[in-house]
């Protein structure tokens, strides 16, 4: 049929009917009824128990009207509303109205083998029931648990995946490796922590030939997915940990050969914002000045008060879980130190870009210490461009300490269910994190009167020591000793159940939602993920 030519042609079409539906929607079309209406109440034959209320959006805002929604995905038209059994069926009508003005409706004069566009046997499945759990495009969405799954044939074909690389097995065919990687990447959304051990699959497709000899990296990797696809029903994916937010908490840190450290500042979302493009997209011009002073002065400036001689900046009313001014740092080891490439140790393993990343993983670390993380976005500065791609990218196709790191990484944001967003700041403007780094001459306390003298702010700086759990497994991803994630969880403490859940976020940030969603959150083209936001009802032409 030609499959990768028709895409273009169908989404023409399936577009165009998404916005003429919208419009009518919008405009409170009450279309006549539909002759696909009884077909369309079928419910979809579903064995799974109800589902159980999660907890409320974290950020809670009044809207004019209950949601209603159209999107299409190829061939299939993906619809989202809110409102009585009345409201809803009413929307739905509009949208077969909408199919029937683009593709024609048989009639009369049509022989047996004209067929309705609105597919009669995908309505007799329960595709055209507005329901709160159901599978689109391949995923299982719960609305009201707030979950997105994978469905039990997903899962079973994960299994089965995984049960034909046992760890015996010693090469595979060049196809095979395409084909288990292409997979896991389009489930990784729905398997969390799992796209952290996605980078020693990547990396033996990079030199693959026609035979591929499995190293033992593979088989870890396979061994990781296999705990995390045991667990996978258990522990579904919350739909906010997948949704960007604007960040709830903005620092910056940085390593050198010492150590690494960073900062945690107050209501310093403008500091992101700073960083930030005219579309909310990161400037790549590093070189601009104005960046840097702005920057600067964010950092250098805020928290002071006219009386010290410095112009007040504008800010946005204090949230009641804004954390105070907060430092940390972690010192090297000699055996880490001993490995870091430089001009007198070419060979070395470790790169300075390994500690930069072990830096931003470290940061976020030290913050999930101080406060609860479930369900919000983070964000972190860092002057190393690598960093700040790896970190971004969330695997690579390396079996170094990056990947090591990137696996830690994604097991922390499993274990505290957040999102970690990084962008770059100039070296110049990243003193803060800087000094946090290199002063080791001064002590804790020194260095706390230190940045109070030199960074006042409205409170006095704290300082927070890394979590000997962290303390450990940090220096072990950049030795690259790999350990178990079974060993790994159930050491990193987890926030309890008690912790607040609700939190004020600034009405400014509000503007800031569909930017940095299409800039952040869109998964690349090869990903597949098949969704974007919540659906409770799909119907497809035949």
């Amino acid at each position: 049929m030609g499959w990768v030519s028709l895409p273009p042609v169908f989404c023409a079409a399936t577009e165009a009917i998404a916005d003429v539906a919208q419009a009518k929607m919008n405009s409170n079309w009450h279309p006549p009824p539909h002759r696909q209406d009884e077909a369309a109440d079928t419910p979809t034959p579903d064995p799974r128990p109800p589902s159980v209320p999660g907890q409320s959006p974290r950020i809670q805002h009044r809207r004019k009207a209950p949601l209603k929604k159209i999107d299409c995905y190829v061939d299939d038209l993906v619809a989202l509303a809110q409102g009585s059994k009345r409201r809803r069926r009413r929307l739905r009508r509009i949208l077969f109205h909408c199919i029937d003005m683009v593709f024609r409706a048989p009639d009369d004069g049509d022989d047996e083998w004209k067929m309705d566009p609105i597919s009669l046997k995908k309505l007799l499945k329960g595709d055209g029931s507005w329901e709160t759990t159901k599978v689109v495009l391949g995923w299982l969405i719960d609305t009201v648990a707030g979950t997105i799954e994978l469905p039990p044939h997903r899962v079973a074909r994960l299994t089965e995946m995984l049960d034909s690389f046992p760890r015996s097995r010693r090469t595979c065919s060049k196809k095979d490796l395409q084909k288990l990687v292409g997979e896991l990447r389009s489930m990784v959304i729905a398997i969390p922590g799992g796209i952290g051990c996605m980078s020693w699959l990547q990396q033996q497709l990079t030199d693959a030939k026609g035979r591929v000899y499995l190293n033992r990296h593979f088989k870890d990797a396979i061994e990781d997915f296999r705990w995390l696809a045991a667990d996978v029903c258990a522990r579904p994916t919350r739909i906010a940990e997948l949704m960007p937010e604007p960040p709830l908490h903005v620092g910056c840190s940085n390593a050198a050969g010492p150590g690494m450290g960073g900062v945690w500042l107050p209501d310093a979302l403008d500091l992101y914002a700073s960083s930030m493009g005219a579309n909310s997209a990161p400037v790549k011009d590093t070189s601009k000045a104005t960046l840097a002073a702005t920057l600067l002065e964010r950092l250098g400036q805020r928290g002071r008060s006219e009386d010290d001689g410095a112009a007040p900046t504008a800010r946005a009313r204090p949230r009641r879980d804004t954390l105070p001014p907060t430092l940390w740092r972690f010192p090297f080891t000699h055996e880490i130190t001993s490995q870091l490439v430089s001009w007198e140790n070419p060979s070395g393993a470790i790169t300075n870009s390994d500690l930069e990343l072990a830096g931003v993983i470290g940061h976020n670390m030290v913050l999930s210490q101080l406060t609860d993380l479930r369900e919000t976005t983070t964000a972190t500065g860092t002057d190393n461009v690598a960093a700040h791609s790896r970190s971004t990218k969330k695997a690579i196709s390396s079996t170094g300490p990056g990947s090591y790191l990137l696996r830690l990484q994604a097991m922390h944001q499993r274990q505290f269910r957040y999102q970690s967003r990084s962008f770059f700041v100039p070296g110049v403007a990243n003193k803060m994190a800087d000094d946090c780094s290199r002063l080791w001459h001064l002590s804790d306390s020194d260095l706390v009167a230190y940045f109070n003298a030199t960074y006042p702010q409205r409170e006095p700086w704290q300082i927070c020591l890394l979590d000997p759990t962290a303390g450990t497994a940090l220096p072990s991803a950049l030795l690259c000793k790999r350990q178990p994630l079974q060993e790994i969880l159930p050491a990193l403490p987890t926030a309890t159940d008690e912790a607040m859940w609700h939190r004020e976020v600034p009405l400014s940030v509000h503007g800031l939602r569909k930017s940095l969603f299409d800039s952040l959150a869109k998964r690349p083209k090869s990903w597949a993920t098949g969704t974007r936001g919540l659906t409770i009802g799909s119907i497809g032409p035949q």
